[in-house]
């Protein structure tokens, strides 16, 4: 069953899939938590806050130095650290598999629709890869979340499963 050379296409379309799951998985959560990042900064910084009531309190006067406190560390964080190069990275990261993705399954539906695959659709193939393999040498993310992969995996052969894919006739 897996010996006709259009599997290699549908294996390079489940692992574009899958990575386009698993940035954007990463990429939300790199917004969320800048996203907090920005509201401590905000908050700390705020006069408006600082006027509440019950920062007059001996209980709101920690709540405030432990705000501001977190606040510092988190500019330090954000100005060493820059996770919106990151963020801006992981969009990267998206968008060009996502890219790949889409080439990949339209050539899967061509193939479907066509009823072969032959010498042109192994080109357009070929042409896909090539892209891919540009886009993956820029790609570099060191740490790898191995759950996530596997949860992004795992919805990935729930989508496609093999008995999904088309085999024409060799």
């Amino acid at each position: 069953m897996f010996e006709h050379p259009v599997w290699h296409l549908y294996d390079e379309l489940c692992t574009a899939r899958m990575n386009v799951y698993y940035y954007r998985a990463r990429l939300g959560t790199a917004m969320k938590r800048n996203q907090w990042r920005e509201v401590v900064t905000a908050a700390s910084g705020s006069a408006g806050v600082a006027g509440l009531w019950f920062l007059d309190t001996p209980a709101g006067a920690v709540a405030w130095k432990g705000l501001t406190t977190v606040a510092a560390f988190v500019a330090v964080y954000q100005t060493a650290f820059k996770p919106s190069d990151r963020i801006r990275r992981l969009e990267t990261h998206v968008s060009a598999w996502a890219h790949i993705d889409l080439a990949l399954s339209d050539i899967r539906r061509r193939i479907h629709e066509a009823g072969r695959y032959d010498e042109l659709f192994q080109k357009e193939v070929t042409a896909a890869l090539a892209q891919k393999e540009a886009v993956v040498s820029e790609l570099v993310e060191p740490d790898v979340d191995e759950k996530l992969r596997r949860l992004c995996f795992e919805q990935v052969k729930r989508e496609l499963p093999p008995d999904r894919f088309f085999i024409p006739p060799q």
